[in-house]
């Protein structure tokens, strides 16, 4: 910049003075840009960062998963006898095998995971239900067919046991009396009884038609004319179903009741 010349006049280098120091002095330069560059590039740098470990944990996962099935195939692969010459890896062996490498006595050889299934299910259950008050079975103990491996209280199946074969006999004894048919003596008491309701129903008879000639004369009562012929109807009456009992006694028990 060239070296301003000096003037002769006071008043005008006291105003150029004045305006110089009005001036507004220069910042330092504006890097809006290079900052978002820099942030840009940071947030390139971060999202590659995060799809690469994203990719290297699935690239892990498939390979532990391929080492599993590697693994499960080597273990049902069926064995073959070792060839001639072959080296065996017992725990007790210290020889060099085919790589080269010696084993650690007691060092596992092949580590396989998976479930153990059984090859066949049993289900063991009672038909009836109830408490068990002895139990004799074991894990890993071998049974027959027939063996007993529980016992259930049975007082309660042996009550009703019981109680239904007392009805049964008391059904085959009615049975027998039906059968059977009627005794003498039995048919001998109904024919007592209807001798009996006869020789009653005569008197009655009696008595109903004194009554009736009591009336007439008006010697007798309302009263007693209603008794007397009240105990007659009922008499009678005894005397049919006397008869029906005797009857039947006879005959004997009907068919559809020995059914």
């Amino acid at each position: 910049m060239p070296e301003p010349v000096a003037e002769s006049n006071p008043g005008n280098a006291d105003l150029k003075a004045k305006v110089q120091s009005l001036r507004i002095p220069a910042g330092p330069p504006q890097r809006s840009g290079s900052r978002f560059a820099w942030v840009l590039v940071l947030l390139l740098l971060g999202t590659n960062g995060y799809t690469g470990y994203r990719v290297y944990q699935q690239q892990m996962i498939a390979d532990q998963a391929d080492q599993a099935r590697a693994d499960t195939k080597t273990a049902q692969a069926p064995q073959s006898p070792p060839s001639k010459g072959a080296a065996v890896l017992t725990p007790d062996s210290t020889a060099p095998t085919t790589s080269g490498t010696v084993p650690t006595p007691g060092a596992i050889a092949l580590e396989s995971r998976g479930y153990i299934m059984p090859t066949k299910q049993i289900l063991v259950s009672p038909k009836v239900s109830g408490m068990i008050i002895k139990l004799d079975i074991a894990e890993g103990k071998r049974v027959a067919k027939g063996d007993v491996l529980a016992i259930i209280e049975s007082t309660e199946y042996q009550s009703e046991f019981d109680r239904q074969t007392a009805l049964l006999n008391a059904a085959q004894q009615r049975l027998l009396e039906l059968e059977s048919g009627t005794r003498p003596e039995e048919v001998s008491q109904a024919e007592a009884d209807l001798s009996q309701a006869q020789t009653q129903l005569e008197e009655d008879d009696r008595q109903y038609k004194r009554q009736q000639q009591l009336a007439k004369q008006n010697a007798g009562t309302t009263t007693a004319l209603n008794q007397a012929e009240t105990q007659f109807v009922g008499q009678k009456q005894r005397v049919e179903r006397a008869k029906l009992a005797l009857d039947l006694l006879r005959k004997g028990a009907r068919a559809e009741r020995v059914e």
